[in-house]
């Protein structure tokens, strides 16, 4: 345990945050924590990056589009990219293209947007996310090597096999894609159980 002077502060956002050291004479309180709470974070805690948001509502574009312009934004550098739908003003379905990006990458996608969609405008903000550490692994199955995408938490890794290589291998084989699936993730558990 590390036990030091600290005064607690509460922002505007709610967060608490502890500010040390103290102005001469001054006492605010003493602070206990856990070791692995002061300084670095434990090995598989979460990281911390900075993404822009990228969000337009339509309301009269053709559906099939969405496919189309989803594949463009990944291939454009999104983090990710997602649909939700809404209800618009005077009771339209409508819906909302949200996407995840570097910064630098913010000015290229809102044009991508204005060029594939029918939007009139691109609202952008900035976010801190929070991500687990992501790694690859291939594991070996009855019907070939398939990619995993491994999210490590508190030192212990989850996986999930990659869509494209299943698709690929379900297609190739015949197979029923759930059944390849299912083939990937108990070879990454016998090989990754505490018994290996």
């Amino acid at each position: 345990m590390k036990t030091f002077r600290a005064r607690a502060v509460v922002a505007p956002d709610g967060r608490l945050t502890l500010q040390t050291p103290l102005p001469p004479g001054e006492v605010e309180g003493i602070v206990t924590l856990p070791e692995q709470t002061v300084g670095t974070p434990p090995r598989g805690a979460p990281e911390r990056d900075a993404v822009v948001l990228l969000e337009t509502n339509i309301d009269d574009m053709n559906p099939e589009v969405y496919g189309y312009l989803i594949d463009r934004l990944f291939a454009s550098g999104a983090k990710d990219a997602y649909l939700t739908p809404i209800i618009m003003k005077k009771g339209r379905p409508g819906i909302t293209v949200s996407v995840l990006a570097d910064e630098a990458d913010a000015e290229r996608i809102a044009h991508l947007l204005t060029a594939e969609t029918t939007t009139l405008g691109v609202r952008i903000s900035r976010a801190d996310r929070y991500k687990l550490r992501r790694s690859a692994a291939t594991v070996e199955t009855a019907f070939g090597p398939v990619r995993m995408k491994v999210a490590e938490r508190d030192g212990r890794g989850r996986a999930a096999p990659e869509y494209d290589d299943c698709a690929r291998i379900a297609l190739e084989r015949g197979a029923p894609i759930l059944d390849v699936y299912a083939a990937a993730q108990r070879a990454w558990e016998e090989k990754n159980s505490p018994q290996s």
